[in-house]
This record gives C-alpha cells, structure tokens and sequence, in this order.
C-alpha cells in the first residue's frame, strides 16, 4: 500500500509539474496574445490613416484635374480670341496692300 501510495504520490508530483509547465505555457502565449493585439491595433490606426490620406489625395487630384481642365479651355478661349484678332488683322492688311496697290498703280498710269 505504501508503494501504491508513493506511485500516485508520484503521479500527483508529475501532473503538477506537467500543469505548472502549461500554466507557463499558457501565460507566455497569453503575453504574446496581448502583444499581437497592441500591434494589430496599432496597424488598424495605420491603415485608417492611409485611407484617410488617400482619400485626401484623391480629393486634391479631382481638384487639380478641374483646374487643369478650367486652364486648357482658357487657353483655348485665348488661341480663339487670337486667331479672330488675327484674322480680322490680316483681313485689314490685305485691304490696305490692296488700296496701296491700287494708287501705286494708278500713279504708274498717270505718270
């Protein structure tokens, strides 16, 4: 009987240790479990900022693409308010080479 009871006095030894050991086990995961979550937060943050900052970006770019698209069709206001100057100017100076054409030649007859 004292042999039976040192057996399982041994046996309670063992499972003590073996649960001391997954007690530790445990609390080291548990450490890890909460450091792993510290950090996913902290990666949430970040990728809440990133969109954040993407969506910000994509807001300046539609800005500046409708800037960009207001200053293109400015300029061509501009190319067609030159080109109808520019015509009109044209027009103008072909009449006055005409009309100097025209004395030049009556001058030429006269003479």
């Amino acid at each position: 009987m004292e042999l039976e009871k040192d057996g399982v006095k041994s046996q309670l030894d063992t499972l003590h240790a073996e649960k001391c050991r997954q007690d530790n086990i445990i609390r080291e995961l548990e450490t890890r479990l909460g450091s792993l979550q510290v950090e996913h937060a902290g990666v949430l943050s970040l990728f809440d900022n990133a969109q954040l900052k993407v969506t910000e970006l994509e807001r300046e770019v539609n800005m500046q693409k409708e800037v960009m698209s207001d200053r293109a069709e400015e300029k061509r206001e501009a190319i067609r308010q030159l080109s109808f100057s520019l015509d009109h100017y044209m027009s103008g100076y072909k009449e006055l080479r005409q009309a100097f054409v025209s004395r030049k030649r009556r001058a030429v007859l006269t003479s």
